[in-house]
């Protein structure tokens, strides 16, 4: 059992580069909440505090977004092991997390208390380097959408505007908005923006439907 929760920590980005002695004495300070859940299960909730480090470990994610200001709600689905929920918004002036996060399978999760780890940022340098490449990576992220500029195709524009409002870039993506709306928030027409849906539709590479639309593979669609 003890050399299977050692397995376990090993794993976790955090604790990446620390021995066996230094591990052994996280164990005994330091509470890793490791727990098994259900297929529907809600693990945060929009808006609610980010007060914890939670680790995916196994399972698939639903991750949903609604956005009442440009009226629309996305819908990601996706599988990261482990993946690790909003990171960057446990301290800063918006300590919330910005999207709901549900398992749509069985899953299982481990949580790091902010209290306990601050602790750990404090005590190992390798921690902290670990915890700052996390919220580089994402910022780095954040920058190369920015310097792609701006597209001059209604297909450019779609493509950018979806790949803002997304936390993963493959998977599986609903988007429910309605079309005159979208086409306000990429400054486009709403005949351009049915057109280019439409030829997407033709491509395979989305569906269709009432009040939006599903993107099948983003993989395809942001290649």
């Amino acid at each position: 059992m003890r050399d299977s929760m050692f397995e376990r920590l090993q794993s976790l980005p955090l604790l990446l580069g620390l021995g066996v002695h230094d591990l052994m004495t996280i164990v005994e300070k330091v509470k890793f909440a490791f727990d098994k859940y259900y297929d529907g299960y809600t693990i945060v909730n929009q808006g609610d505090r980010c007060d914890k480090i939670i680790y995916v470990l196994r399972g698939e994610l639903c991750a949903f977004r609604r956005n009442d200001a440009e009226g629309m709600h996305t819908y990601e689905y996706f599988t990261r092991e482990p993946y690790i929920i909003e990171p960057q918004n446990i301290w800063g002036m918006h300590q919330k997390y910005e999207r709901t996060y549900s398992f749509t399978s069985e899953g299982s999760t481990c949580c790091i208390e902010k209290r306990q780890l601050t602790y750990l940022i404090s005590k190992y340098e390798i921690v902290r380097t670990n915890f700052l490449s996390l919220i580089c990576n994402k910022l780095q992220s954040c920058n190369a959408l920015l310097r792609e500029g701006i597209p001059s195709t209604t297909s450019g524009k779609l493509i950018k505007y979806i790949k803002n409002n997304k936390v993963v870039h493959d998977g599986r993506t609903v988007i429910k908005i309605k079309m005159d709306q979208l086409a306000s928030l990429i400054s486009d027409t709403r005949l351009n923006v049915s057109k280019v849906l439409n030829q997407w539709e033709s491509r395979g590479i989305i569906e269709l439907n009432r009040g939006g639309f599903k993107i099948k593979d983003d993989t395809i669609l942001f290649k």
